[in-house]
């Protein structure tokens, strides 16, 4: 559910009023979440049981999604500049 959130809110960014600012607060927002997740995972390494690996192998898949999702902001981020 997440994700289909914040692959909504990055598609209306480009109509935003102050495109550049909201992607900022959005850029800011999936770097929050990539260290809040890389916390989670080193967490979840120190402990030794099998369900912290498979939440663990949750984190990673999740954290490739918000990496890929950044990498889209930082595409738009250079679209909206070439349009300034």
């Amino acid at each position: 559910m997440q994700q289909m959130e914040l692959r909504e809110q990055i598609s209306e960014i480009r109509n935003a009023d102050d495109p550049l600012n909201e992607l900022g607060q959005f850029m800011q927002l999936i770097d929050d979440h990539i260290q809040a997740m890389q916390d989670d995972l080193t967490e979840k390494f120190t402990q030794d049981n099998e369900q912290a690996l498979l939440q663990a192998k949750d984190i990673v898949l999740k954290m490739q999604f918000m990496h890929k999702l950044k990498q889209e902001a930082e595409v738009l981020e250079e679209d909206l500049a070439d349009l300034i």
